[in-house]
């Protein structure tokens, strides 16, 4: 099983504890995780099919105020063009649950 972890930022990259925390613990398990910081700024929907170009079982964002529109279309392009499972998580994610599954 192939499992991709993405954090989406917008100009400054800012470290992603949670999410690499995530990583390392689910490869401790076996699982095969690539792990991509994405720079939502210098990137066009033709790249995001290239990043995303592997087949993934699941592709996971972790989410915040600042990314969140820009975790949106990244999600709609890959659901569009592969059979990934989605999900986001984090604090915001909890917070916003509701919002986030409409």
């Amino acid at each position: 099983m192939k499992i991709c972890l993405a954090m989406v930022y917008n100009g400054n990259p800012f470290e992603a504890l949670g999410i690499e925390a995530l990583a390392t613990y689910v490869q401790n398990f076996g699982y095969d995780v690539d792990l991509k910081m994405i720079n939502s700024s210098k990137i066009k929907n033709s790249d995001i099919l290239q990043l995303f170009k592997e087949s993934y079982s699941f592709v996971g964002f972790s989410v915040s105020y600042s990314n969140i529109n820009d975790t949106y279309q990244l999600c709609k392009i890959i659901k569009e063009n592969q059979n990934s499972k989605i999900f986001v998580g984090s604090q915001y994610a909890t917070l916003n649950a509701k919002e986030i599954l409409k």
